[in-house]
């Protein structure tokens, strides 16, 4: 539904890569990613999730002197999960607060403690195991849901949009001109170099004539597509 630039993912700012609507992605009726929802209860933690997290905070919790066992951790609640955009609605920053019994290690006893699990562009999406990052987390009270749309990074051109505005009708230049804007189109020719001639193995001489290689033919160029009118 909406295009990245890529300095927001790649670092380098490609003048072509903007951020703009585009409703042909959303619009076209076999995008399966055009709207998703994740739901992650407070208490108790879903799996999944509970083990990406602890993955994320063993390094903390050796630092303060706790064991990294998995035995020895068990997440009890999510107390907090928020998030930070950047200028095109994608998550850039945010965090989730948990609540959580660890083994102290010097004494072997089990104290509840919070830990933060930081979340950044790099690693949102698989710790939340979503998509895109192209979403908002609600509150709801019991859980907090996660809803977003698209599914990658969402710089440059989307497959299901370009599919619905072909089928919509416009041709390939008002494709590449809507998701790569400022650019042009121009010919490549490409001249295949003539064969190198190869020397022939001197062998003995035989009957009949001898066979000559010839040049493999350069393929013929097709008809140049045309571009179909756009709808008024």
């Amino acid at each position: 539904g909406r295009t990245e630039t890529s300095r927001n993912i790649f670092l380098e700012d490609l003048p072509y890569t903007v951020i703009k609507d585009d409703p042909f992605d959303v619009q076209n009726p076999k995008n399966p990613n055009a709207i998703w929802t994740v739901s992650y209860p407070k208490s108790p933690v879903e799996t999944q999730l509970s083990n990406r997290l602890k993955t994320n905070i063993k390094s903390s919790l050796a630092t303060r002197g706790y064991s990294t066992a998995d035995s020895d951790i068990c997440i009890n609640s999510i107390k907090e999960m928020s998030v930070q955009y950047n200028d095109s609605g994608r998550v850039d920053s945010g965090r989730i607060i948990v609540v959580l019994d660890a083994k102290r290690t010097a004494t072997g006893q089990f104290e509840t403690i919070e830990e933060a699990v930081a979340l950044t562009k790099n690693n949102a999406r698989s710790i939340l195991n979503v998509k895109s990052l192209l979403f908002t987390v609600t509150d709801t009270g019991s859980s907090y849901l996660v809803t977003g749309g698209g599914f990658g990074h969402g710089v440059g051109m989307s497959q299901y949009g370009a599919q619905y505005m072909a089928t919509l009708g416009y041709g390939y230049e008002a494709i590449l001109d809507f998701y790569y804007p400022g650019t042009t189109l121009s010919n490549l020719d490409m001249v295949s170099p003539p064969p190198t001639p190869t020397t022939e193995p001197t062998s003995a001489p035989t009957s009949g004539p001898t066979q000559t290689s010839k040049p493999f033919p350069r393929p013929s160029s097709g008809p140049s597509p045309t571009t179909s009118p756009a709808p008024g």
